[in-house]
Order: structure tokens, then sequence, then C-alpha cells
């Protein structure tokens, strides 16, 4: 193992000679062979002390209004200031080359013309401008480090301070978007300021500085010029700078909102394209995105516009100081004097620079540090909540206490700005009882906040005894072992350990695991299910073994028989003697609890047991409806089943896990299994098992953060795990040429450049225009001219900069329409392999760098390119034989930037993984807010986040060492630029190259061009790879547009089908058969079936049983392997996709409400009157409800639906599918959980609003099966059974009958058993009659039109006559009983 340490002694750091090692090993070694070692001032624990204790004293003095500002500047504001020093003194040196050794070297010149000069004191100025530029580059150099230094030390503190307050908020105050930005934005742009707010200062400074020079040398003839740098140039750019980051910060907020209608879109993509409204998408993102980019030009031109007072400035200064000077003392300026003045009105381009930058840096900090101050003011939960004591016991060990939970006028707030739905609450539990709250989800979900301490207590009194534990809906892992996960800093014991993992079933996932597997079961790769997670944490709960335990819904991530077993085992058995409070809104666990308590409106309005609330048969509430009278089916889960079979069974599988199975687990059940996970609509990076009115937000949020998690320096790396993926890397070289030719084309991008060139020529022929008439008696004719080649230089840049912005801006929109229209038209397929955070880190990170930063990279380089070519271009020109020394820059440079790139490639690796570590860390606190809470995990989860801030930093200040390292020997190489131009001026001061002598005029035009080189030479390497680095986003926005793989071929033909299409609503499948991948088993074996017009078909099948990739094939969502699927007649592969999609209509499983108004959800591109969705609303029951709203259809939608219920989100499905008018409608049974009225009020609708459609229900219920005309079973990709729910029944052998057999508590089924029944005696006694009569009337019976068949089956029932074209009845050539539809309803 190497150690590194990051700090050095004086002169080490002063000349960056411990980088030379740090270099060697990062080059030489293995990273895990490296050990990094930060200062100990820059540790995370000393800056969160330091800032701690300097915020205590902040609040202490300012309790009204505290400053986080004030606290960093007592934290660290004494190491920063006395950092001045440093640029004190780079101006002093830096000065002193550009103003006095410049003069010194000009009069040298001017001397030895004359004959007086002395020889050595030309070669004592030579080595001046090599020790002033060395002095020169050691203070800026250190002052840059040193900026960083503090500026990581506040940005640790700063990390460490927000980290500790979000775990004292309450869990709604915290919004995930707001936590991460602080921490992923707002500590950065801090950061920043400090290395850059010495600039702001020293700016000004040195402008005075250059003001105060020109005016010591040229006395009045200098006012123009100074009065130009006071009065026009400084506060042009500052104004300028203000300008810009007020339009970046609203490009910010244009942006802000871009991601995340992006995010909305990826969430529920299936949706948008079973509406086919991919159109509607793209115009509301380019909608966003034109407000953007209209920003965003505004700061591009800006910095244009800054860039030209910089490259004008020391021009125009010149010009008029020759002009006054001229006017004045009547005479022509001399060499000496001239070139002097023009080195130091050069130098005021550096200055101008980076006044600009630091301004706005410091705007940027001060919003930061304000969104800050109000963060650290937020109410905390900490030690105002709830209370909770230790339960007293006496010397027996026996409770003295019975009592749990106890609230009296108990008033609990969020804080003062969200509102909370929860009254004054008075509560008691005792010990060990048992208790379901269900109700009003609002409701339900602050009361359990309360219990976990989560609000404030505002008033009243409310505590618990004893220890509590908690388990929610989705399964929150940390990073490490299964046993860390279920131990949680518990002390472990063995036997308790075992026991808990055969409660929970998770042995028999131990056993089948690979041990290494079980070492980090948070690692993603390994593909564990939702399932196991949660019982990992059901295990985690029960080896806390609490006193009070609140569950979350815990049990619907499983399917029966685990569900049954995991609750008998832990709440029946281990938690017996313990208190439970379970929030649920699922019926079938009320039975078992000792006590309901029913919440609506913010409080609790019953609470009895299951019996005495029965009797009320109905409890209305205000959003939902609670019924007793109906209970659920229960089953009996059978003990000595095969548990690991069914525990393989209930584990899910995905689309993206499908690639990591080995070739034998690869069947058309896991393939028919992953499809129908994959199917559900809220797309993210969980799988929502209860659905809220604020799930769908919820989750868009959470893919929208889930950017930060995604690597920033690898983001251009797609994973490619199949062949229709986009390749995860183009070359350099490719990312350059595709940039080239994108719009407006690779011709007018060249002429770019050449514009650029171009005005750079006539600056250096400005000043070589400069020094020809200095050298001789000039007069008012060569003014003019230099004042025609100023006005062009300004004509120029100004024309220039224009040009600049519409070509960036062409290629800008091009990207992002190219990338927009290449998501949108993917295939599902590769959303189910491409993580939402890759596609989303696209829109957000690299869409960026091709906006913003690559234009001000590029803009960059453009200005200091041309300037550093022309400079060597005039020295090499001018100074004889300086051209031989070429090779000696060439090569250093070279040997600089060879051996620092592959160390900065692998450091920023590194550092871009150790970042991802922290906002993984913040996400896992995040989800699992409560549980840290509960379990009193708030010090290891601390330290664990300030480990990954001091690892992340250590390859921060390691890469920003490097990276001054390489600026620090650039220097040295500038330095010896303008030594050995000094140098050949003395020596070759009789020689001739380009001109007949060396005059003075030469030497002043040669080492003014030359000191500037080692202002601009460091930036225009870091601009070039400001400009390489961001061709990494190009490349991958360029892998997007053109290899993601189309949905639909756009070249081929399509058949136009008729207005109205299909009228019937007749659908055909012939010998289907479905693959998801190319190669791999069908998921639908060879089916064929017809569904005839105005039908109404109920599929049912078990999970994978392949009923939702029947619909996905209907709608081409996947394409089939075999066979057609035609659409009144019309084979569906010859239509296009959004004419196909958008006439089926499809009513999802969950309620998807989109950003917008009531309008726009039902009619997005306005193709429908107001009286039709009026008329819509009122057939599905929202019309009174939408009246009532002030703005009726143009109401908002609030964060996806929150202003709705989920009864009425539903609805909102339905009549979306009204307004449309399809003929052919799709019903995926919802998922929501709702309650026994709204789901028949749902059905009713359905069945009502569509009776004269051809509806397709698929569902798991089968009660949906007694008002279908016909029921297709699905079994394994094939069609089990498919005919009347009649005829099924009466088949002993079907799967319907058994279903229905084993159904004895739902009204439905009920009546259309009896009803059955009543026709099986109908027809029993019709038989019975006609065999006596028969007997009888013998004689008669050839007379008889209708013969009786001999015995009854369920074949003899005859089918409906509209099914007699397409099934036929073997037993029977013609009716005796013809059942209506209505008789079963």
């Amino acid at each position: 193992m190497h150690h590194i340490s990051l700090s050095s002694n004086f002169v080490s750091e002063m000349l960056y000679l411990w980088v030379y090692r740090l270099i060697y090993l990062i080059k030489s070694k293995d990273f895990s062979e490296l050990k990094f070692h930060l200062g100990k001032n820059e540790s995370s624990k000393k800056t969160g002390k330091d800032l701690h204790n300097a915020w205590r004293i902040e609040v202490e003095k300012h309790q009204g209004n505290p400053s986080i500002f004030k606290a960093i500047i007592r934290a660290f504001g004494k190491s920063f200031s006395f950092l001045a020093i440093w640029e004190i003194l780079w101006i002093f040196f830096t000065w002193t080359g550009f103003y006095y050794l410049v003069k010194k070297a000009v009069c040298y010149i001017d001397s030895y013309k004359k004959g007086i000069a002395d020889e050595y004191m030309g070669y004592l100025n030579a080595f001046a401008f090599l020790l002033t530029f060395l002095f020169s580059t050691i203070c800026h150099n250190q002052l840059h480090i040193q900026c960083t230094k503090i500026g990581m030390r506040v940005r640790s503190g700063l990390m460490v301070l927000i980290y500790r307050k979000l775990l004292t908020l309450s869990a709604l105050a915290n919004g995930m978007g707001v936590i991460v930005n602080l921490i992923s934005n707002d500590c950065n742009r801090i950061a920043e300021v400090c290395v850059n707010l010495h600039y702001l200062w020293s700016s000004i400074l040195e402008a005075i500085v250059i003001c105060v020079l020109a005016y010591f040398e040229i006395e009045k003839s200098s006012l123009p010029a100074i009065g130009f740098i006071l009065i026009i140039f400084i506060p042009v750019q500052i104004y300028l700078a203000i300008q810009t980051s007020t339009y970046s910060l609203k490009s910010t907020k244009n942006i802000r909102d871009r991601v995340r209608l992006m995010s909305e879109i990826l969430t529920v993509i299936k949706l948008i394209k079973f509406y086919s409204w991919e159109r509607f998408f793209e115009d509301k993102v380019n909608e966003i995105r034109y407000k953007e980019i209209k920003k965003i030009r505004k700061v591009i031109f800006n910095r244009c516009k800054s860039l030209i007072i910089v490259f004008v400035a020391p021009m125009i200064s010149t010009l008029f100081s020759l002009v006054l000077y001229y006017a004045i003392e009547k005479k022509s300026m001399s060499p000496a004097i001239t070139f002097t003045i023009l080195s130091i009105f050069n130098s005021l381009r550096y200055p101008l620079s980076v006044l600009p930058t630091s301004i706005r840096s410091a705007i940027d900090a001060y919003f930061s540090l304000r969104k800050i101050d109000k963060y650290f003011v937020l109410p905390e939960t900490f030690n105002n909540g709830i209370d909770n004591y230790d339960i007293i016991r006496d010397e027996n060990g026996r409770e003295t206490q019975d009592i749990s939970i106890f609230m009296k006028d108990a008033k609990f707030i969020y804080d003062n700005n969200i509102p909370l739905k929860l009254g004054y609450l008075n509560l008691i539990v005792r010990r060990g009882d048992k208790i379901a709250v269900v109700g009003e989800i609002a409701t339900c979900i602050n009361l359990m906040d309360a219990l976990l301490g989560q609000l404030i207590l505002e008033s009243g009194t409310a505590y618990m005894n004893g220890k509590v534990g908690y388990i929610s809906q989705q399964p929150w892992i940390i990073k490490g072992s299964l046993r860390d996960n279920i131990i949680l800093g518990e002390k472990f014991d063995e036997i308790l350990y075992k026991h808990i993992l055969t409660l929970t079933f998770i042995n028999y996932d131990v056993a089948r695991m690979d041990p290494q597997d079980l070492n980090d079961i948070s690692n993603e790769n390994l593909n564990l299910s939702n399932n196991f997670k949660q019982r990992v944490c059901i295990a985690r709960c029960l080896y806390s073994q609490p006193d009070i335990v609140i569950l979350d819904d815990p049990f619907l991530t499983f399917e029966n028989p685990i569900e049954g077993l995991l609750y008998k085992n832990c709440i029946e058995d281990f938690f017996k003697d313990k208190t439970v409070i379970m929030f649920t809104q699922d019926k079938k666990y009320l039975k078992l609890f000792d006590e309901i308590m029913i919440m609506d409106n913010g409080a609790i309005i019953e609470c009895d047991n299951y019996d005495q609330l029965k009797k009320l048969k109905v409890i209305q509430l205000q959003n939902d409806i609670l019924n007793l009278e109906e209970e659920s089916s229960e089953q009996e889960y059978n003990v000595d089943m095969d548990l690991h079979s069914n525990i393989e069974m209930d584990n899910e599988i995905t689309v993206s896990h499908l690639q990591n199975l080995k070739t034998n687990e690869l069947n058309e059940y896991t393939m028919s299994k992953a499809i129908e996970n994959n199917h559900t609509f809220i797309n993210g990076t969980r799988k929502p098992k209860s659905i809220h009115q604020d799930t769908l937000y919820k989750t868009i949020e959470q893919n929208q953060m889930t950017i930060h998690t995604v690597n920033s320096v690898n983001v251009n790396s797609i994973n490619n795990t199949s062949e229709e993926n986009v390749p995860t890397k183009l070359k350099y070289l490719e990312a350059y040429k595709s940039y080239i030719v994108t719009s407006p084309g690779a011709l007018l991008t060249v002429f770019l450049v050449v514009v650029f060139f171009a005005v750079h020529g006539i600056r250096f022929f400005s000043d070589y225009y400069l020094k020809w008439f200095i050298d001789r008696e000039y007069d008012n004719e060569y003014i003019y001219i230099y004042a025609v080649l100023a006005i062009a230089l300004v004509l120029g840049v100004s024309l220039r900069g224009l040009f600049f912005c519409w070509v960036i801006f062409r290629k800008s929109i091009a990207y992002h329409n190219g990338i927009l229209k290449a998501i949108l038209n993917a295939p599902m397929v590769f959303f189910a392999n491409t993580p939402i955070s890759t596609i989303l880190s696209v829109f957000a990170k690299h869409l960026f760098l091709v906006d913003e930063f690559l234009p001000d990279s590029l803009l960059q380089f453009l200005y200091y390119c041309p300037l550093i070519l022309g400079t060597v271009v005039i020295v090499c020109l001018f100074v004889p034989y300086f051209w031989a020394t070429l090779p000696i820059y060439i090569i250093l440079i070279a040997l600089i930037l060879k051996y620092s790139k592959s160390v900065e490639h692998r450091l920023q690796i590194q550092e871009g993984q150790s970042k991802t570590e922290i906002f993984c860390h913040l996400t896992t606190t995040l989800d699992g807010f409560r549980n840290i809470k509960i379990y009193q995990l708030q010090k290891e989860f601390e330290k664990e986040y300030k480990h990954y801030i001091d690892k992340n930093h250590k390859y921060f200040f390691s890469l920003a060492s490097v990276q001054t390292w390489k600026a620090f020997n650039i220097d040295i190489v500038s330095s010896l630029f303008i030594f050995l131009t000094a140098l050949f001026i003395v020596i070759f001061k009789e020689n001739t190259f380009f001109i007949k002598k060396m005059t003075p005029a030469v030497a002043g035009l040669s080492l003014t061009n030359a000191v500037s080189i080692i202002l601009y030479l460091p930036w225009l390497f870091r601009t070039i790879y400001d400009v390489h680095s961001a061709m990494t986003s190009c490349a991958t926005l360029q892998n997007y547009t053109s290899r993601i793989p189309k949905e639909e071929n756009s070249d081929k033909k399509f058949i136009n089908v008729p207005k109205g299409w299909p009228t019937e609503g007749k659908i055909e499948f012939e010998d289907v058969e479905v693959r998801y991948y190319k190669y791999t088993v069908a998921i639908l074996k060879s089916i064929s079936f017809t569904i005839n017009p105005k039908e109404t078909i109920g599929i049912l099948g078990s999970s994978g049983s392949g009923k939702t990739t029947l619909m996905m094939g209907l709608l081409r969502m996947l394409e089939l392997s075999e066979g057609s699927i035609k659409v009144d007649g019309i084979d569906i592969k010859n239509i296009r996709l959004e004419t196909l999609r958008s006439n089926i209509g499809i009513i999802p499983q969950e309620p998807v409400l989109f950003g917008g108004t009531v309008r726009s959800n039902l009619d997005p591109f306005n193709e429908h009157s107001d009286r039709e969705i009026w008329d819509a609303l009122r057939k599905v029951s929202l019309y009174d409800d939408i009246q009532l709203l002030p703005e009726k259809l143009e109401t908002i939608i609030i964060d996806n639906g929150r202003n709705f219920s989920l009864l009425q989100c539903m609805l909102f499905m339905i009549a979306r599918i009204v307004v449309l008018d399809n003929n052919i409608v799709v019903y995926d049974e919802s998922v929501v959980p709702l309650d026994e009225m709204a789901e028949k009020k749902i059905e009713e609708i359905i069945h009502t609003v569509f009776k004269n459609k051809t509806l397709v229900i698929i569902s798991n219920k089968f009660r949906h099966a007694v008002k279908a005309d016909r029921v297709m079973i699905m079994e394994k990709g094939k069609i089990k059974e498919f005919d009347t729910p009649q005829n099924l029944y009466l088949n002993p052998e079907s799967y319907l009958f058994k279903l229905f057999d084993q159904t004895d508590n739902d009204k439905q089924i009920i009546e259309f058993k009896n009803k059955i029944k009543e026709i099986e005696i109908s027809l029993n006694k019709e038989k019975i009659e006609e065999k006596y009569d028969s007997t009888i009337h013998s004689k008669h019976s050839l007379n008889m039109s209708n013969p009786i068949p001999s015995s009854m089956s369920f074949m003899n029932v005859a089918m409906p006559k509209s099914l007699e074209s397409v099934f036929t009845n073997p037993n029977t050539t013609s009716t005796s009983f013809t059942p209506n539809k209505t008789d079963f309803s």
C-alpha cells in the first residue's frame, strides 16, 4: 500500500514537487494500492465541526435572521483573507514585467541604436523577465490551489451541516429535489466563489493600476483611455455579468422544467405510446425549449459582447492615447512609450476577462446562500415531536404500565408553510393491542408520521412507551451485507438471527444464492427482487424486537400464499404480545385485528372491533367508502406446501433481469412475467404496489433526481446490453466531425473559424502597422488609418459574435430535436433496457454542456487560439532565429500534457464515482428517512456520509493538484518563451530575418505580444480540454440521435385507412407468435381467435399467462414473430403506429394525469368541442365535480392529479376514451386500492358507456366474466378456454367453473350461479315434459321441428346468435334455449 499525503512542506507545495510522486504512483499503480490522506483541516469532521460551531454562535447572536455567510466568514474567513497576499504579489510581479521590463527592453534597444547602451543591461533585463514571471507563476498558482482548498473546506462543512439538518426535519419538509440541489449545485457554487472571489476585487485593482501606470507614462494623454476603462469598460462588464447571471438563473428554471417534463414523459412513456400522444408531448417539450433557448441565447450573446470589450479595449485605449498625445505634445510618441503603453493596455484584457466570471460566480453564490439560509431555519422535529419513553419494569421484569400510546388534544404540524390534514387527536392504545387504521389516505399518512416522530407537537400531550419498529411499503436496503441490513447496528444474536431468517423465508434465498452475493445486497447488478428486499425489511423489524410496531401495508408486495404466511409468522406469532398498528387499504386484514380505526378529514371518526363496525354496513368517508358488509374472500394457507417454489414465483422478474438469467431459466413464463411487470404505466426506479394520489408525482420526482446518481464523468457510457441498444462510445474524431456537419452544416462552421482568425488578423496587422509608423515621423494620416483599423476590428468582432451565436444555436437546436425525436420514436424494448437516469442525464447534463458549456469553451478557444498563434508568428518573424526554439516549447508542453492527461482521466473517473456514492447515500437516506429516525441511526449515517465526502475530496483535490501542476509547468514554459524572446532580442540585435534591422519598435512589438502569452497559454489548454470534454456529450447525443432503433420504419409505405376506422371493431388473431427478443422462446404460441364487432370479451389468467402480451401485440408494442392481427380486415402491420394506436382506446391500470389542464388531459390536440368533452364527463359522472371548479375545463392539474381523488383520476381515464370515441376499447383493470363501491361504479360505467363498442377486459378478477359475452382463459401463452361464461360454467372441468365454485361471497357471481341453476332446472323440466310428450305422442315425433337433446351437458347450451359464425355446437343442430346477455348481468 502506497500512502499519498495531500499536504506537504512549504517548498514542495510552492513548486508542486509532491505532485510528481502523485503522478508517478497513479500512472503505475492501481487505485487499490493507493491510500490518499487529506490534511487534518480539510477533513469533513474538522470542517463540519468548525462550521457547526460558527453557525451556533451566529444563531445565538441573530436568532431572528441568522446568516450562513457570516458563519462561513467566522469559520474560514481568516484563512481566506490571508490568500489576498498571493494576489497582491502576483499583481506586482506581473505588471513589473508588463510595464517596467518591457519599457527597459525597448529603451535598451533605443540606447543601443544611439550607441550608449551597456551590453550587460540587456542580459540582466532578460533574466529579470524570467525571474519576474517565475515568481508571478508561483503566486498565481498558489492563490488558485489554496483558494480551491478553502472552497473544498467550505463545501465539506456545508454538506455536513445540510445532511445533519436533514436528519432533524419532517418527512414532508425535506423534498428530495431540494436536498439534492442544495448539495449538488448550491454547495458547489459557494465553493466556486471561494476560487473566484479574489479575482473580483483584484480585477478592479488591476484596472486601476493600469490607469495609474498609463497616467504616469503619458500623463494627460491617458485621460481618455482612463475614462473609457473606468467609466465604460469596467461598468459595462459588470452590467453584462449581472445580466448574464440573471438570464442564466432564468434558463436554469427552464432547464429544470424541461427535465421535469422529460421525467414525466419517460415515467409514463408506455401510456403516451398507447395513446399515440408523442406529438403532443414533443410540442410541450419544444415550447419549454424555446423559452430556454431564448434565455441561453442572451447568456451567450452577453458573453460575446463581454469578449468584444476584452478584445477591442486595448486598441481603443491605445488609439485615443496616440491621438491625444499627438495633439497635446505636437510630436509623435516614441517607440519606448508607445509599446510600453500598448503592453499596459494589452494586459487590460486579463482583468476584463476574469471580472465577469467572478461577478457571475458571486451572484450565483449569493442566491445559493439565501436558499441555504432558508433551509437551515426550517423547524426541526428532533425533540419537538411525540415523546418516547422506555418501558418501566418492576424488579421481576414485568411492565408497570399497560399504555403504549397516549394522546390528549394532540395537535401536530409539519411547519408553518406546509398544510397538515390532521386535527386534535385523542387516543389511548394499550399494550398488546392490534389496530388496523383505514380511511382517507392523507389523514392516515399524517397520523403515521405523527407516531413515527416526523411531526412537531404544537399543543396537547402525546407520548409512547417502548421501543418502536417500522416496516414501510417500499423496501429500504442500505449498502452492506444481508446481516448488516437485518441487525442494523444491534448486537448480534445468532439464534435470534437464524430464527428470523426462517420466519421470513429468507433462508430459502440464502440457500440458493452465492455467498459472495450476500456481502452487498444493495448491489443493483444482483437484480434482487423487491419481494426479497421487503422480507429483509420485515426481518429487520423483527430482529429489533420492538414494543410498538408501525406497519405501512408491508405485505402488499407479496402474492398468496407467501403473504398470509408472513402475516401469520410475524404479526400473529412473533408480535403476538406487542402493540401493532397497521395502516392499510386492504380489507382482508381487518377481521384479524382487535380494533379498526377509521380516519377521515383529519380525525378519528370510528374505532371499534370488526363485528361492531360491520353492523354499520357502510361507513361513508369523504374520499373513500369502507364497505364491511361484503367480506373479501379469504384463502386457506397450506403450511405443508412447497415454499421454495412459491418464493421463487413470488420474486419479481423484469425485462432488465432477463439479460442476467441463465439460458435454462429463460422460458415462456419468465418472459411473459417480465413483460407483465414492465407493463406498469408508472415506470420508475421502484414499481409502486399501492397507488396513492401522489404516487405518480413522487415517482417522477424520484426519477428526475436519479441523474445525480449517474457517474458524472462517464455519463456517455450507455448500458449496451443488447443488439438493439445504443453503442457505448464514439471516437472523438467522429464526435468532432458530427458537431461540424450538424446544422447549419460544415461549410458555415468552417467559415466561422476562418472569420475568427481573420478578425484576429486585423488586430495583429494593426499592431504591425503601429510598429511601422512609429519607426518614422508620422502625421494625422497614419493615425486615421490606425483608427480605421480599430473600427474594422470593432465591427469584425461584433459581427463574428452574432455569427457565432447563430451557428452555435442552430447546432444546439438540432441536437435537441434529434435526441427528442429519437427517444419518442424508440421502441419499448429500449426503455426496458435503459435506465431512466441514463436517458435523463442526456437531457439534463449533456444538453446543458452542448447548450452553454461548449459554446462558452469554444468562444474562448476561438479567442485564445488565434491570439497565441499570432503571438508566436509575430515573435518568430521579428526576433531573429527565435523560430529555432519552437521545438523546445512543443516538446516540453507535449511532455506535460502526456504525463498529466492519463492521470487526470483516471482521477476524474474516481472523483465521479465517489461523487455518485455521495448521492447514492443521500438517496438511501431520503428513502429510509423514517427508518433512520425510528432505529436512531443518525450518527452512523452521518459518519458514513462524512466518509464519502472525504473520499470524494481526496480525488477532487488530487485532480485539482494535477491540473494546477499542469498549469504551473505551462506557465514556466511561457516564462521561458518570454525570457528567450528578450534574450534573442539582445543577442541578435544586429542580425536580420524578416526585418532590415532591430529597432525599438520591433523590440516593443515582439515583447508586447510575447508577455501576453503568460496570461493566455494556460487558458488556451484549459479551453482545449473543456472543448474536448464537452465533445463526449456531443458523441452521446449523436449516439442517441442516430443509433437508437426506431419503432417504425419511416420509409415503409403504409395503408391509408378510411376516416373513422375501425367502423366495426372486429379483431382477428391468426397463428400469432410473439417473442421479446429475436431468438428467445415464444410468449404467445400460435394464438388464433376472432372477436366480433361490439362484443365484450373478458381475458383472464394468472400472472405471466400472456394476457398482457396479447394487448401489447394488438397495439404493436411488441412486433409479431409469426402470424397476423387484423382489425376490420386490415393487417395492423400495414397501418401506421399513430393511426393504429389512436384508434384503439386504452384504459390503463393506474390513473395517470399529465401536467396541464383538464382539457389537455382529455383532448390534447384540441380536436373536440366543449360540448363533446362535457358530454364525456357527464357519462363518467365527473360533470358536477368539474362544474364546481372555478376554472372548469381550464383547471390546472396539480402534481399529476393530487387535487383529485383516486376514483376521479380513474374516471378521467375512462373519459379520455369516451372523448376519442374509439370503436375498440381495451380495459386493463385498475390496480389502485379503491373501495368496493368505487370499483362497482367504474365497472358499471365501463359496461354502460362502451356497450356498443368492442370491449376487451384484461383482469385477474374473475367476476368480470359474468358480464362478458365470452371469456378467454390464458395459460402459458396459449388459450386454454374461450367460450361464453354460461357454457364454461356448465363444464365442471373448466377453469371458470372451478373459480366460481370456490366463491361464495361475491353477489354478482352468486346471482350468476343462481341464474344458471334456474336455467338448468328449467331445461331439465322441459326435458322431462318433452320425454313424457314423446312417449304419449310418439306417432307425431316426425313433425317436431326442434329435437330435444337426449342428455344435458355444458355443450347443450347454445351460444348467442352473434357467435354462431365463430363456434359451432357439435352436439346439436338447433337451439333449444338462447339466453340473453341481460339475463346474467
